[in-house]
């Protein structure tokens, strides 16, 4: 398993890492993590302009397949920038066995494309479509739907 960078660390967690450091290496890692810092910001700054950008082609992308196409891959993007996850978004494309790494695209594509709304449990999923202003609705479980049928 993959450790987190210094950068999507929480704080506390990082400081304790620093305090176990020999002094001349604390020295380097500290500005390592200045440039880091500066890169994470320069990454949300780049975040927020990615949906903004998203947001402004929205209402040109009903019924316009390639609008539609451009908006659900500024997601997409917006969806790999954010990911400081372990074993997140960017870590199914290092799958080989992994065979839906771009479904989820197609989905928000077509719930662009037509306006409507997207049935799912999929985190990661209903994290991108909440980028393009589409609400998601939860699946029961089909447990619970067959219960419901009886």
């Amino acid at each position: 398993m993959a450790a987190l960078p210094f950068f999507a660390m929480p704080r506390k967690q990082v400081q304790d890492i620093l305090v176990a450091l020999k002094p001349q290496d604390r020295e380097r890692v500290e500005k390592g993590l200045e440039h880091s810092r500066t890169l994470f910001d320069l990454c949300g700054k780049h975040i927020r302009k990615l949906k903004a950008h998203i947001e402004r082609r929205l209402p040109e992308c009903k019924y316009n397949i390639k609008k539609s196409k451009l908006a659900v891959e500024l997601c997409y993007a917006t969806l790999l920038v954010e990911d400081t996850e372990p074993q997140g978004i960017r870590w199914e494309f290092d799958e080989s066995d992994y065979e839906h790494v771009f479904g989820d695209m197609y989905i928000v594509q077509t719930a662009i494309y037509l306006g409507t709304k997207i049935m799912t449990k999929d985190r990661k999923l209903s994290q991108m479509a909440s980028y393009a202003g589409i609400k998601c609705c939860h699946v029961p479980e089909v447990k619970q739907v067959q219960d419901y049928l009886r």
